[in-house]
C-alpha cells in the first residue's frame, strides 16, 4: 500500500478533498493535526469496505502505537427503541447484509469482520437511535429494494460490487453531499462533534478511525481548538488492476 506525505505546516484549507484518483488505485488521507502543547490527532480516513490488505496493515499500525484509539460505531440503545423505529432497524439490517454480501463477493471486506478491535480502543460515536433518524424511510426501502435481491444471486452481487468500487473510483476527489437525502446534521455533524470532542478531552495522543468524509468536520472542530493541520498522509486503498 503506497503513502505519499504532503508538505508540512498547511492550513487546514489545503485539504479539498479526502480521496483520490491515482491510475486505477484509490488513495484515502490521513490528517495528522499537532497543538503547542505537545499532543497529536491523527484522523485515519477509511471506507468501511476494503481489501483485506489494507485492514492488516492498518491493523498491524493500530498495534504498534501508544496513541489511543477512537473509532464510529453507532451505540447500541436498542432498549429505548419504539416501533417505528424498530421497524426501521430491522429493514436496515437486511440492507447490511445484503451490502456485504455484494462487496465480499467483489473482494472487499467488511471493516468491523477485519479491522479486530482492541479491550483498550474506544468507540465515540453517536446512539444507533439517531442514525437510523437521519435516514428517512424512504431511502431505506428503495437501498433494500434494489440491493436485497441483487445480493441474493453471487454473480450479480459481484458485478455489482466490482461496479461500486469503479464508481468510487470515478468520483474520487469529487465534493459528495448526503444533504438531501439524509438528515446530515446528525449523520454528519452530531457525529463530527462527538469524535472531536471524545479526542480533545482523551488529554493524550488520539488517533481516529473513521470514514474519510468526517475528516473535514472533525478536522474543523480540531483547529478550533487550538490544534493545526501538519501534514497529510494517503494511503492506497485498492487497485482495480489487482
Amino acid at each position: 500500500m503506497e503513502r505519499t506525505n504532503e508538505p508540512d505546516q498547511m492550513p487546514f484549507d489545503a485539504i479539498s478533498r479526502t480521496a483520490r484518483r491515482r491510475g486505477t488505485a484509490l488513495d484515502v488521507l490521513t490528517a495528522h493535526f499537532a497543538h503547542a502543547n505537545g499532543r497529536r490527532i491523527d484522523i485515519i480516513g477509511v471506507k468501511h469496505f476494503s481489501p483485506t490488505g489494507f485492514w492488516t496493515l492498518l491493523q498491524s499500525e493500530l498495534d504498534h502505537t501508544d496513541a489511543d484509539v477512537h473509532y464510529e460505531s453507532p451505540l447500541d440503545d436498542s432498549s429505548t427503541w419504539g416501533p417505528w423505529t424498530r421497524l426501521k432497524s430491522a429493514i436496515g439490517k437486511q440492507v447490511d447484509r445484503a451490502s456485504r454480501r455484494i462487496w465480499t463477493s467483489a473482494g472487499f471486506a467488511f471493516q468491523f469482520e477485519s479491522l479486530h478491535v482492541r479491550d483498550h480502543w474506544r468507540n465515540r460515536d453517536t446512539a444507533a437511535s439517531r442514525t437510523l433518524r437521519s435516514t428517512p424511510m424512504v431511502v431505506i426501502l428503495a437501498i433494500a429494494t434494489l440491493q436485497v435481491p441483487v445480493s441474493r444471486i453471487r454473480p450479480l452481487a459481484a458485478a455489482f460490487g466490482r461496479s461500486l468500487a469503479r464508481g468510487l473510483l470515478a468520483d474520487a476527489g469529487k465534493n459528495q453531499s448526503l444533504r438531501g437525502v439524509m438528515r446530515a446534521k446528525i449523520l454528519v455533524d452530531e457525529r463530527d462533534e462527538i469524535a472531536a470532542n471524545a479526542a480533545i478531552a482523551a488529554g493524550l495522543d488520539v488517533i481516529l478511525i473513521w470514514g474519510h468524509a468526517h475528516i473535514p468536520g472533525i478536522g474543523r472542530r480540531l483547529q478550533q481548538n487550538g490544534f493545526e493541520l501538519v501534514g497529510t498522509t494517503w494511503r492506497e486503498l485498492y487497485d482495480l488492476r489487482r
